[in-house]
């Protein structure tokens, strides 16, 4: 069982807590329980953008040996005016052996509340 101390005071987008998270209840998810990840950033982001979680997720996934189940590539949506077709963003999904693993998705046009910024879209994602 993985504690995290969540003493100290956290604002909502806290250095000490991702690197907390990203260490130790990610790493465990990936690792020892069956649990499949979804990681997902809008693309127009300047907070936490799509760049670096990208950055972060190929490193945990490269020193865990997760293997790409499903390639980097476009994911694509109806949209009620364009119809069906659209690009919605890029995608990724990793897994181990085991089934356990991780997604990550981005979203075009959604800022960093993606499902504020792109209702339709975010409800998408997770989803499918």
């Amino acid at each position: 069982m993985v504690v995290i101390d969540l003493s100290p005071s956290f604002s909502a987008s806290s250095e000490t807590l991702g690197v907390a998270l990203s260490n130790c209840a990610i790493t465990v998810g990936l690792t020892a329980l069956a649990i499949l990840w979804l990681v997902y950033s809008g693309d127009d982001d300047s907070l936490c953008g799509p760049i670096g979680t990208q950055d972060w997720l190929f490193r945990l996934v490269e020193k865990k040996s997760i293997d790409a189940a499903e390639p980097w590539g476009a994911w694509y949506y109806e949209d009620p005016v364009y119809g069906p077709g659209q690009v919605g963003g890029y995608r990724a999904q990793f897994r181990n052996a085991s089934g356990h693993g991780i997604s990550y998705a981005t979203v075009h046009h959604a800022g960093h509340e993606v499902p504020m910024y792109q209702p339709m879209k975010g409800l998408h994602v997770f989803a499918n």
